[in-house]
């Protein structure tokens, strides 16, 4: 079956990892789940950020810019 992703093993396994951490998130308020790297609480100096992708990882100040604008 095609989604809007296109279908497929790739975007089922980051559908997988998303639902685990936003349930995990929902239960417990700590959206870090073993399938993931490890989501430190964000702070303004820092900004961290999960990318999710194929590659998931942990960013500090992915767009600086943006974050700029929206803590003005």
């Amino acid at each position: 079956m095609y989604t809007h992703t296109g279908g497929g093993a790739r975007p089922r396994a980051l559908a997988d990892k998303m639902s685990a951490s936003l349930l995990a998130f929902m239960r417990t308020g700590n959206p870090n789940v073993p399938s993931l790297p490890n989501w430190p609480k964000f702070s303004a100096t820092n900004a961290e950020t999960l990318i999710l992708n194929d590659s998931c990882q942990v960013k500090n100040k992915p767009d600086g810019n943006g974050l700029a604008a929206l803590m003005a």
